[in-house]
């Protein structure tokens, strides 16, 4: 019997990185026993998204890309036991036992053990920078209405994505489904400082070669400040007036602190990952609880600061007016220590 890894996110825990190294070593991983199908593959991605895409009935699916049938083919005729899945696009069926079930019988049958290893991380990390990420995707609803969802459904949907904040549940969803394995692991305690070197310890992948290790890095790394509002604006308006470019670089004109939420939502997410964690006595530590300056997300990238942007382009003959208005706006946003 073969055994397949299949790595399912979570999003925004160094997924990228990782289907990266694994497809740039795929000679390398054969001579370790280890197999990283070609089918399934996206042009210009490195992961199997097309198999999770045809699970989760997402529009972008394409047979030409390989679905569940010619990537059991290519499987079969592979020289290895062992065999290596990853997309973090998984993470929109993880709560979907029907679906996981419908990926794990179609291995089974082919004799082929199913083991998940899904990365976790703290929901506050997660809610940040999982909005940075969809606004690159279109995402235009203000910070407060998606952190509000997020914490009151404990999950997020947009589009055909499904992201998940409660980890309890992912559990006991996943313990639902027969015959697989899962391996959780903490993104905030990786071996090796990255996703890469932790996922290949786990799986017993060698990955010392300077092949794998320079893939270690992020390669999806967070845009800067300005360019995030400008992707929020240009989402929000459905276009972005080249007038907003310079009125966005002046709000920034100089760096004046990172994004972080406010006091009031990390102490909500706090709440969230008490209650949601896979083990109560091991829950994960947000990072930014020592942070006493920088701008708070939710101004930010709100209604509010839309409009701003917007007056200001009328009133570029009244510079005393303009910096008046930028100045009050820089102390609203001022984190709330």
């Amino acid at each position: 019997m073969k055994n397949i890894y299949i790595h399912a996110g979570l999003h925004k825990t160094g997924t990228s990185a990782l289907q990266l190294a694994l497809y740039q070593n795929q000679n390398d991983l054969l001579e370790q026993g280890f197999y990283y199908p070609k089918i399934g593959i996206p042009p210009k991605y490195h992961g199997h998204h097309n198999i999770a895409w045809q699970f989760s009935r997402d529009r972008r699916f394409r047979p030409e890309f390989g679905d569940m049938n010619s990537l059991l083919a290519e499987i079969g005729r592979a020289k290895t036991n062992t065999v290596i899945l990853s997309s973090e696009d998984f993470e929109s069926s993880l709560l979907r036992p029907h679906r996981m079930q419908k990926i794990s019988s179609c291995f089974l049958k082919n004799q082929i053990k199913v083991c998940f290893v899904i990365y976790l991380r703290s929901q506050i990390d997660y809610i940040q920078s999982l909005y940075f990420e969809l606004l690159k995707w279109g995402y235009g609803d203000e910070f407060h209405a998606f952190m509000r969802r997020a914490s009151m459904l404990n999950r997020v949907e947009y589009k055909e994505w499904e992201f998940i904040f409660n980890y309890a549940e992912l559990r006991k969803s996943l313990q639902s489904i027969a015959d697989i394995e899962v391996i959780f692991r903490d993104y905030d305690d990786l071996i090796g400082k990255n996703t890469v070197s932790d996922f290949c310890n786990v799986v017993g992948i060698d990955c010392q070669k300077p092949s794998f290790i320079e893939n270690t890095d992020k390669i999806n790394e967070r845009l800067i400040s300005s360019s995030l509002l400008k992707l929020f604006i240009r989402n929000r308006l459905g276009a972005l007036p080249g007038s907003v470019v310079g009125v966005v670089d002046e709000l920034f004109v100089d760096e004046f602190g990172p994004l972080v939420l406010s006091t009031g939502a990390q102490k909500r997410f706090q709440r969230l990952s008490e209650e949601t964690a896979l083990d109560r006595n091991k829950i994960a530590i947000h990072r930014q609880a020592g942070v006493s300056s920088g701008l708070m997300i939710e101004k930010v990238f709100s209604f509010e600061t839309c409009g701003l942007v917007l007056n200001l382009m009328k009133l570029n003959q009244e510079p005393a007016r303009r910096k008046q208005l930028i100045a009050e706006w820089r102390v609203w946003v001022k984190l709330d220590t």
